[in-house]
């Protein structure tokens, strides 16, 4: 059995392209490449993007890019930088308000997130240090900081977006501010 036998049951690229039929056969053009549908994707869409649920407004200048990344870097620190970027900057731009907002939902999402993270990882210290002579224990409080390896991964994610000029909207986020 060879690759150019006709009764090869595997047909199609790159094993055995299929042979023109009488009258012309005319290979399908390719699948477009993977493209996420707007609004189910992380950092979807961009300036003025009408599937985007929080921003479609004009494209933003640079000035305001820079406040949005602000905003975004500021919500390492807690939740006070980006309530200030969304009271001082918000009224005077749309753009900022938006990446503000999400800012806000995802650090106020955030700490209840961490809050149950903990108090399942000390549920699950004590049990494994108990059963494991301490050892559990300090595996376990080492999870403990997960939430904020994920919140300063994505803060910086969202910042660099928004200094792209792209609107980044964070994953585990209870939406709870519009903007």
């Amino acid at each position: 059995m060879t690759d150019n036998d006709h009764d090869f049951p595997v047909t199609g690229p790159p094993w055995n392209p299929p042979r023109p039929a009488p009258g012309g056969y005319r290979v399908p053009p390719p699948p477009p490449r993977f493209q996420a549908r707007p609004g189910s994707g992380y950092g979807h869409g961009g300036p003025g993007d009408p599937a985007d649920p929080a921003y479609a407004g004009p494209a933003p200048h640079r000035l305001e890019m820079s406040d949005a990344a602000m905003t975004h870097y500021l919500g390492l620190a807690g939740i006070l930088g980006p309530i200030l970027m969304y009271v001082i900057k918000g009224p005077t731009s749309g753009w900022v308000r938006a990446n503000a907002a999400e800012a806000l939902n995802f650090h106020i999402s955030m700490i209840f997130w961490s809050l149950g993270w903990i108090l399942v990882s000390f549920v699950a210290a004590c049990g494994l240090g108990a059963i494991t002579n301490g050892v559990g224990f300090f595996v376990v409080f080492l999870l403990a900081f997960v939430p904020l390896v994920v919140s300063v991964t994505f803060s910086v994610i969202a910042g660099a977006a928004a200094s792209r000029g792209r609107f980044y909207t964070y994953p585990l986020t209870i939406r709870m501010i519009k903007g």
